[in-house]
């Protein structure tokens, strides 16, 4: 496998990227197909139950996750 450095490199790349599928999965099947729920639902503060803000928060956290994504892509090259 090589040095325990890239070892242990390669073991974050898996966490980036188990971690961003999983925020893939939630976001796309149970956000926008199933639309179970928003990520922001849960919170009691007024200007945050607009469903516009709790839309964008949702774009918001699939960027995050495509960020994480890339993170762990470049790690795993």
């Amino acid at each position: 496998m090589g040095t325990t450095a890239e070892a242990i490199g390669r073991t974050w790349a898996g966490y980036l990227l188990g971690f961003a599928l999983g925020g893939f999965f939630d976001g796309i099947l149970l956000h926008q197909i199933l639309q179970w729920h928003h990520l922001l639902l849960g919170v009691d503060a007024e200007p945050l139950q607009d469903i516009r803000v709790q839309i964008l928060a949702d774009g918001l956290f699939h960027l995050l996750m495509y960020g994480i994504a890339l993170v762990g892509l470049w790690a795993l090259w």
